[in-house]
């Protein structure tokens, strides 16, 4: 059996000290999802049965904190369980499947109902929230109901995973396979949301437990930024038994100071906690300065006024770089200061635009070739995902940043009415997309099916629906996106100072998982100009806390592959493949965003339809592949 990483060997600063972890490795690292997590997830399902049963006693004035209360946990409860069931549909079942046979389809079915039981459940709190009097009263009981529902469905799923595929798991897993296992899952939740889920969850894991998990964890990732981070992830919070484990954790991780002083959180970060645009320390500086003058901020080091004028202008000069690369480094700065970096959201979009009609015309042609293969169906089904996540995560990271903050600016100044209504356009159109993707999705299942049974003359009525729903989610991102850039992205530029704009750029970036992310960064940066890869680059880094600046460095060497993950047929005498390169990725055109112009998506499908096909695949997702072997 193949160990699900190769390790190089690891220098003696990341070998536990003596007697740490000198005992005998007795437990199985896969029982943090299918031991620790299942029982997290009952006990959180009886404590809101328990909460939604008191409803009904409850007098008017108090329904309504409960309500909003009893729907902000379940919507944590219910990301907690896609992000298990998705490393379960998408690394832990194929990976099983490969050493037994036909034993997970059927779990992934129970995902997707057990999705809608949490969608129906949404719509009812919704429904009770704007409700009064007996038209509230009997929604509450169909919410009662609705609870009771989910509390026996996710029971019965999770006791039959423990009952079924655990054993299976223990049996053809050796222990670096199994850990392998949980840092996907690690990777699958966004990266603004995984403290709060593991500080929900590691209370649940015994020490001695946890400190061996993180032992596999050194033993399965050669990538010192990467465990480094994982480490942090679950290191027990503070405590007496969080201090005893410290030197234990340290062994681990590594001990050098340069990992505890980056990731040590620092003054100026604890007063910006509290927002949502988290101003970089080292970025305040360059507010406001004139393009192209040395600053603290670019060169990081002091600098002085010498008072004199050049056309009314005062000129401050620098006390002297230390050589002649720190200048160098100070000029590049200072000439990245002009690049905006709402730029960056516009370039994304352009990508996303790009690949969806790639997608939609390959849609076409398979449905005029005389023959469908499964290998191609594949590669649409990989993408659709792909795509469809990246989306997802996007319109995710607009409401809980962008949006907010574009209705505070509202507030300030009259006549914005129309950007407040082009943002609650924005939202309704993002469950409309949901609908789309999801209802793509279920074609491509139906036509793989329809393939493999050799069912002709059904394929090709199900590709015609495939070819419409698929250009029709195309046009409603198209259009979306444009609103965006014409009524939304404007606003923001001229109200925020630019470290500001980092700021939102680099938490919309946060709002995805690492595990996506490793896919979307070298895939975004292999389509753009070198001065916008390194525009994107160097807002990511001035736009991170300083807390942040370890997982900065890991995204953007990820970023730097610069290569497209995915395979991506190209689609020669397509009018995209000759479409110009649009003014807005021109980098002549860097005040396009300020001006509304969004450029034309089909040059951005022209460069998807150019990049090499075939999958490369991720270090993070090794696991599965070496499992293949």
């Amino acid at each position: 059996m193949a160990a699900a990483v190769c390790c190089p060997v690891v220098s003696d600063s990341l070998q536990p000290e003596h007697g740490a972890l000198a005992h005998h490795q007795s437990h199985e690292p896969i029982n943090f999802l299918y031991g620790h997590l299942h029982n997290s997830i009952r006990t959180e399902l009886d404590n809101l049965s328990t909460w939604a049963l008191s409803l009904e006693a409850d007098n008017e004035q108090d329904l309504v904190h409960r309500l909003l209360h009893l729907k902000e946990r379940y919507h944590f409860l219910e990301q907690v369980y896609k992000y298990h069931s998705s490393v379960e549909d998408e690394v832990v079942y194929p990976a099983l499947d490969t050493k037994v046979k036909n034993v997970t389809s059927a779990y992934t079915v129970e995902h997707q109902d057990e999705e809608y039981l949490f969608e129906h459940l949404a719509g009812l709190l919704n429904s009770a929230l704007t409700q009064t009097g007996a038209e509230r009263t009997a929604t509450i009981r169909q919410l009662i109901c609705k609870i009771e529902e989910i509390n026996i469905t996710l029971r019965k799923h999770l006791a039959k995973e423990e009952a079924q595929l655990l054993p299976l798991l223990l049996q053809h897993f050796s222990h670096a396979e199994q850990a392998e296992l949980v840092a996907q899952f690690l990777y699958c939740i966004p990266l603004d949301t995984v403290e709060r889920v593991l500080s929900w969850l590691k209370p649940m894991v015994p020490m001695a437990e946890l400190l061996e998990l993180m032992q596999h964890l050194r033993d399965v990732i050669p990538d010192r930024l990467l465990l480094q981070l994982l480490v942090t992830w679950l290191k027990p919070a503070a405590g007496p038994t969080g201090a005893a484990a410290g030197g234990s954790l340290a062994a681990v991780a590594g001990s050098s100071s340069s990992f505890r002083t980056t990731m040590a959180p620092v003054s100026c970060d604890a007063a910006a906690a509290s927002s949502k645009l988290v101003i970089c320390p080292f970025a305040l500086g360059a507010v406001k300065q004139p393009v192209g003058l040395v600053t603290d901020a670019a060169v990081g080091g002091s600098s002085s006024s010498d008072g004199s004028s050049d056309g009314g202008r005062t000129v401050r000069t620098a006390r002297g770089p230390a050589n002649a690369a720190t200048a160098a480094v100070a000029a590049s700065a200072a000439a990245l200061q002009q690049w905006p970096p709402l730029r960056g959201i516009v370039l994304f979009h352009h990508s996303i635009r790009g690949a969806l009609e790639v997608f939609a015309s390959e849609a076409v042609t398979l449905q005029q070739q005389s023959g469908v293969t499964a290998s191609q169906l594949a590669g649409l089904v990989e993408r659709h995902r792909f795509l469809r996540s990246v989306c997802m995560f996007h319109s995710l990271s607009e409401e809980e940043v962008m949006f907010p903050e574009v209705l505070r600016i509202s507030g300030l100044g009259p006549n914005l009415a129309s950007v407040i209504t082009a943002c609650g356009t924005c939202q309704q159109e993002h469950t409309s997309e949901v609908v789309l993707f999801e209802e793509l999705g279920r074609l491509l299942a139906d036509v793989r099916a329809f393939v493999r049974r050799g069912r002709t003359r059904d394929v090709s009525g199900m590709l015609g629906k495939l070819v419409d729903t698929a250009q029709k989610v195309c046009s409603a991102i198209v259009t979306h996106m444009q609103r965006e850039e014409q009524e939304v992205l404007p606003l923001l530029a001229a109200s925020l100072a630019p470290e500001q704009q980092r700021g939102m750029v680099w938490h919309t970036l946060r709002a995805m998982p690492l595990r996506l992310l490793e896919r979307v960064l070298p895939w975004l940066l292999s389509k753009l100009s070198p001065e916008d890869a390194e525009g994107v680059m160097t807002s990511l880094r001035l736009g991170a806390p300083q807390v942040d600046q370890q997982l900065v460095e890991l995204l953007l060497r990820w970023a730097q592959r610069g290569r497209w993950p995915l395979p991506d047929a190209a689609l020669p005498g397509s009018a995209a493949a000759a479409a110009p390169v649009p003014a807005a990725l021109q980098p002549a055109a860097a005040d396009s965003l300020q001006q509304g112009k969004p450029g034309s998506a089909a040059a951005a499908a022209a460069e998807t339809a150019a990049a090499p096909a075939g999958p490369e695949e991720a270090p993070m997702a090794a696991a599965v592949s070496a499992v293949e072997e």
